[in-house]
């Protein structure tokens, strides 16, 4: 495989077409499709579907067309390395809502006059681990409860990884106007699971914190309704215009209240939850991890 296949197969993804790939690669259509079937020989796999009115990519297209897009993107950045000053590059993975708006904010005040390639990938915790393991990301943002914390112990030391804790929390209830609890002072998780509860997309530790027990009710047959959702924004939508709610550490609670989305303690909620950034062991961080580092301590130490 050559770094020009894919080349080859982003221009015919993205026109859709391999007559006009060809013409804006200054080729032959031919020679264009014999690359392309080439790549597919290769892998033993089929990237496009063909037709009169041209071409769409397959699932296994779809998923390569992801890969080549990060592996041109970082290409222009090596790239751009023989330049006098080589650019700023910083690529994280976090568990959603855990880079903040103010962190994010904070990060924007300090590059503003300046350059940086800055890279945020939203993913659950298995995810994460394996992006910063494959070297997709330089760090990773996660927080692990008690249920979770030997069996994310055990993949961190596998993976050659390291955790680094920054503080301490445990679970609240994120709730709108629409709901019944908003102006309580606290919220029994027996009533709060009569209502639909918006979640992202289930991995393996998050089924393995479905079996705990809040107060006495297991969060797996006392869930009533889940909502999947892997968009931040949709959940906030949601949050501010139904009775649903969602499960949250403290640390956004300023931020949803702009929004008119409350924080409400649960009752007798033993929930222990830590905090941290992931990196891969014996390496040294970049100095924009560094930065990135300190601006993570700063937010979220009490």
């Amino acid at each position: 495989m050559q770094l020009q296949q894919l080349q080859y197969f982003k221009e015919v993804a993205d026109h859709g077409s391999f007559n006009k790939a060809a013409d804006a690669l200054m080729m032959t259509q031919p020679n264009l499709s014999r690359a392309i079937q080439k790549l597919e020989s290769e892998l033993g796999l089929t990237f496009f579907l063909r037709d009169n009115k041209g071409v769409q990519l397959t699932e296994e297209g779809k998923i390569l067309y992801q890969y080549v897009c990060g592996i041109l993107d970082r290409m222009e950045i090596i790239r751009s390395m023989s330049q006098k000053e080589a650019p700023r590059v910083l690529t994280v993975s976090a568990f959603p809502t855990l880079t903040s708006s103010g962190l994010l904010q904070q990060l924007y005040e300090r590059y503003r006059k300046n350059s940086i390639h800055f890279t945020l990938r939203e993913a659950r915790i298995s995810e994460i681990i394996d992006d910063v393991h494959q070297l997709r990301s330089e760090l990773g943002i996660i927080h692990v409860n008690q249920v979770q914390r030997s069996q994310v112990r055990n993949l961190l030391e596998y993976r050659q990884l390291e955790f680094h804790p920054i503080c301490n929390d445990t679970w609240y209830a994120y709730l709108g106007p629409h709901s019944p609890f908003y102006h309580l002072p606290q919220v029994p998780i027996r009533d709060l699971l009569e209502y639909p509860v918006l979640r992202a997309p289930d991995d393996y530790f998050s089924l393995v914190t479905s079996h705990m027990v809040i107060d006495g009710v297991s969060l797996l047959n006392g869930t009533k309704r889940v909502l999947f959702l892997n968009n931040e924004g949709a959940i906030i939508n949601l949050l501010r215009t139904t009775d649903a709610f969602t499960f949250g550490m403290s640390w956004n609670r300023d931020f949803y209240a702009e929004l008119g989305i409350a924080c409400k303690p649960i009752v007798n909620c033993d929930v222990e939850i830590s905090l941290g950034w992931i990196k891969r062991k014996k390496e040294r961080l970049s100095g924009e991890a560094e930065r990135f580092v300190s601006l993570l301590e700063k937010n979220y130490t009490p």
